[in-house]
């Protein structure tokens, strides 16, 4: 592992070489079975550059991965007719993974907050079909942020929205708790918006959290993580973290 760190420019460089796990190699249960798979190491070599643009009110950080996987091991389903379970593949070659994309943070009227990061992702090679990610993926959020009498009491209230584009997502083997490749179920892109309230008084913090708040006002009021598992609907999380110590 390398990196160099500059005002303006970060660049790190990766070079890794693993074993597949024990899982991987060798299994028995109720429901498959394999023994001894002569699966060779894992070897990534992972780029990133970061151009850094920073302000006191504005940061623009355009960043690219370049990321080349050799024999990835992964789990994939059963050839076996109208079976779920899952086998563990290495494939057969590299796959390359090219994702450019900004990370954006915008402070104004003081105690207002907006980030971001938005990021498009190409996998190509051989073994791509080892990676399902989709194309594209955003995060933003945008809140409220105040220190009152002298960091005693702090606030922090506002929204969090997730989105990405539709794609395969990994489909789960409970009996060996491992996800796994499938290309039956492609999970449409929603967009997951939460809302939050914490309030930070000496050594209590009192939060609050709606989880997909938006999910009224879409005309499809739910979402899956994972084929037929779906996200979590709206409801009310409360809590309080009192520590009894100075």
């Amino acid at each position: 592992h390398g990196y160099f760190k500059s005002p303006f420019v970060d660049a790190t460089y990766l070079r890794q070489r693993s074993l597949p796990s024990y899982l991987a190699r060798t299994y028995r249960g109720n429901h498959n079975s394999w023994y001894e798979n002569d699966f060779g190491p894992v070897d990534v070599d992972q780029l990133e550059g970061r151009l850094k643009l920073d302000l006191s009110f504005l940061s623009v950080q355009p960043f690219l991965t370049a990321t080349n996987v050799l024999r990835q091991v992964y789990f994939k389903r059963d050839t076996l007719p109208d079976s779920n379970q899952a086998i563990p593949v290495q494939a057969d070659g590299a796959a390359q993974i090219l994702s450019p994309g900004v990370d954006l943070r915008i402070h104004f009227l003081k105690y207002w907050n907006f980030e971001a990061k938005a990021m498009y992702t190409l996998v190509s090679g051989k073994a791509k079909e080892a990676f399902p990610i989709p194309e594209f993926f955003i995060n933003a959020s945008l809140y409220y942020n105040r220190v009152f009498l002298d960091g005693k009491i702090v606030l922090e209230t506002g929204l969090e929205a997730h989105h990405k584009s539709p794609y395969f997502a990994y489909d789960y083997d409970p009996t060996i708790q491992r996800f796994f490749i499938q290309n039956n179920f492609k999970i449409p892109s929603y967009i997951v918006t939460d809302f939050f309230f914490a309030l930070k008084v000496r050594r209590t913090r009192l939060f609050l959290k709606i989880p997909q708040v938006n999910q009224r006002l879409s005309t499809n009021p739910g979402y899956f993580t994972t084929p037929y598992y779906t996200g979590q609907r709206m409801v009310f999380d409360l809590g309080v973290n009192w520590q009894f110590f100075d």
